[in-house]
């Protein structure tokens, strides 16, 4: 598929709606973009499912038509309708345009790590997810940096020779602003505060942002471009309207739906003089991570899906492609970045594994060579673990027994014969 190609049937189906496939693809034969049977109807089926054609009919009274937003994006945007911003927006996108229960289901059963406390990783354990996000957001802002100069920057501050400064700049503002929500993860929240703060991070040394204008209200007007959407421009309202989404996004029971919601909203407000888009893309983060799911990296976000939707909420109070976009996304990112938190979370020591080396080591090898039934904790009270702490050591001490095995005695000065008559001590209680 040719983006010229692509072009020509959405232009051609704008001034002949109701066209068949064959007056389409004769169009594009006489415009040198000749194409076999198979691969038009494969197109066609791509842009039925990029929500840009639809059809009608069947087999060889099959008619195709512009969906409405494509109709709609088709007219050049200084000429389209001005779309006001509307503080109804914020409520209809919270009540009209939930998931459905297969929707839910569907990204709650992808988004689910296998019973891990991903409250427990630390911020190298999120690094895979730290690059993606940092890199596709970025992406998403026209930065030209590629994957690899991407991790090269996060990891070693090496920053990409012959590539703007800038581009840079966004991305360790990002890496910041993400290692700030992992780290405090248990005290941000969907609130002024967190907002604010992540907005501070992500706009910090760039252009257009002043420090008085980082993490605070806008004052002044902005305008769309390529869009006849028109923002909020009454400073007095606007932290009224971003008091109020906050609230509202509060009440959605719903993590994904909070989340998708966060996406669009902030963006449609626009309550900071730039960044909102890469204000919401983060603070869409935070209630999957709080409730324990895959974040959303958006590294298999579609640019074209993406800005379609953010264009269908500004201008015709739609957020539905957005929400469809999103899903696919997900849908694709979330099975690679669960099976690394999984693994991440298999592969970490607990800390009290490490602070009470010398008594677990002491008390495996007691329980394994003491022919009658050990009370764990008084054990571990009397090698001075803390009180408080005693239950969780002594999981350890189980979990360690349980799976002891002749290569690891050692470590606990426990023989195999010793391990053995423990295991036949087992089988007969």
């Amino acid at each position: 598929m040719t983006m010229s190609a692509e072009k020509l049937i959405i232009r051609f189906i704008s001034d002949n709606p109701s066209c068949n496939g064959s007056a389409i693809r004769a169009h594009l034969s006489s415009k040198d973009e000749d194409m076999s049977q198979s691969s038009f109807s494969r197109l066609m089926v791509q842009l039925e499912k990029s929500a840009q054609v639809k059809k009608t009919g069947k087999a060889k009274g099959v008619s195709y038509f512009l969906t409405p937003l494509q109709a709609h994006l088709s007219v050049p945007s200084a000429l389209r309708s001005k779309a006001p911003y509307s503080d109804s927006v914020i409520s209809s996108v919270k009540n009209d345009n939930c998931l459905s229960e297969e929707e839910k289901d569907l990204l709650l059963t992808i988004g689910s790590p296998d019973d891990a406390d991903l409250s427990t990783l630390s911020l190298e354990a999120y690094y895979q997810f730290i690059l993606d996000l940092s890199y596709s957001s970025s992406k998403l802002e026209g930065n030209v940096y590629t994957y690899i100069d991407t991790d090269v920057l996060l990891k070693y501050n090496e920053y990409a020779d012959g590539k703007p400064q800038i581009d840079g700049t966004m991305i360790i503002n990002h890496k910041h602003a993400l290692e700030y929500i992992l780290s405090n993860i248990d005290t941000v929240d969907i609130d002024l505060k967190t907002i604010r703060d992540i907005h501070s991070l992500l706009s910090v040394n760039l252009p257009g942002v002043t420090v008085q204008e980082q993490g605070a209200c806008r004052t002044r007007m902005v305008q769309m471009n390529g869009s006849s959407f028109e923002p909020l421009n009454d400073p007095l309202k606007i932290p009224l309207e971003l008091d109020r989404l906050l609230d509202r996004c509060r009440k959605i029971s719903n993590p994904f739906e909070q989340s998708i919601y966060l996406l669009g909203v902030i963006p449609y407000l626009q309550a900071f003089v730039d960044v909102n888009k890469r204000v919401g893309r983060l603070m869409c983060n935070i209630p999957l991570i709080k409730a324990g799911l895959a974040p959303f990296s958006f590294i298999d976000m579609d640019k074209k899906s993406y800005t379609k939707g953010i264009i269908s909420l500004y201008e015709l109070r739609d957020i539905s492609l957005l929400k469809n976009s999103y899903i696919a996304a997900y849908q694709a990112s979330s099975p690679d970045l669960v099976a690394s938190l999984n693994n991440a979370v298999k592969g970490q020591v607990n800390p009290l594994s490490l602070m009470y080396r010398k008594e677990i080591s002491l008390v495996v090898a007691k329980t394994i060579k003491t022919e009658f039934e050990l009370n764990l904790i008084e054990e571990l009270l009397l090698l001075d673990v803390k009180e408080e702490e005693a239950d969780n050591v002594k999981d350890i001490v189980l979990n360690i027994v349980d799976n002891l095995h002749e290569g690891a005695v050692a470590a606990y000065n426990v023989t195999k014969d010793e391990l053995d008559a423990y295991r036949d001590r087992e089988l007969l209680t």
